[in-house]
């Protein structure tokens, strides 16, 4: 589906669906949960489900930037400190406190959902590969030439 210019209110309704979607494949897993589990926790109609996504694949795909984005944004900061002890100590306090407060429930959200999708569809992979390679510390929305398409 090609990408179109949304009105306030749909870039809120997709936005909705997308975070319905990431905490149910969080909680959930790609496999088990369905465009209707989804369309139910966003509260829309399954005609606004497909008019943003063509199917779950691409849902999907939304999904990990979505998670993608998350973890960078909280992370960020940290990866551009890894070349010294102090900042790989400091990155780790952040994970290991975040995993404590998800009571270590449903490990890396980036990971656990590339793990799910790698061998059923390329384009996840490859969104899953970009959303994971710190390319040498740097958050890789920063990085030359990156550029994820919305």
């Amino acid at each position: 589906m090609t990408e179109r210019r949304l009105t306030r209110r749909g870039r809120e309704t997709r936005e909705r669906i997308v975070t319905a979607a990431a905490e149910l494949i969080f909680e959930r897993g790609v496999a088990e949960t369905t465009l209707e589990d989804i369309r139910a926790a966003a509260g829309v109609s399954g005609s606004q489900v497909y008019h943003y996504f063509e199917d779950k694949q691409a849902l999907v795909r939304a999904v990990i930037d979505y998670q993608t984005d998350a973890v960078l944004d909280t992370q960020g900061t940290h990866l551009d400190h890894l070349d010294t002890l102090p900042g790989l100590r400091a990155w780790r306090d952040l994970l290991v406190e975040h995993q404590r407060s998800l009571e270590c429930r449903g490990g890396c959200p980036i990971g656990t959902l590339g793990a799910e999708v790698a061998e059923i569809d390329d384009a996840a992979r490859m969104a899953v590969a970009r959303g994971v390679r710190p390319l040498g510390g740097q958050d890789p929305r920063r990085a030359p030439g990156h550029a994820r398409p919305r």
